[in-house]
């Protein structure tokens, strides 16, 4: 999958966020709260996950290293 792929749910998110605060009658310091804790977690999981990723790349590309380094 591609790495923006994780921004999806932020997005959607963002935009839910944006029509709930256009429509609903309630405190806006609540929605913004909403919006702004919603928005840390989805983006603290996806760059997490990018991390996560990039750390498993580098340890194939170690394996790939030791068995080439092995053969010779």
């Amino acid at each position: 999958m591609p790495k923006w792929f994780g921004a999806i749910p932020g997005i959607a998110f963002l935009l839910l966020m944006i029509y709930v605060i256009f429509t609903k009658d309630q405190s806006l310091l609540t929605k913004l709260t909403v919006l702004i804790v919603g928005e840390a977690l989805l983006n603290g999981i996806w760059l997490e996950a990018l991390e996560d990723r990039k750390k498993k790349a580098s340890r194939e590309i170690e394996k790939m290293k030791a068995k080439d380094l092995s053969r010779k």
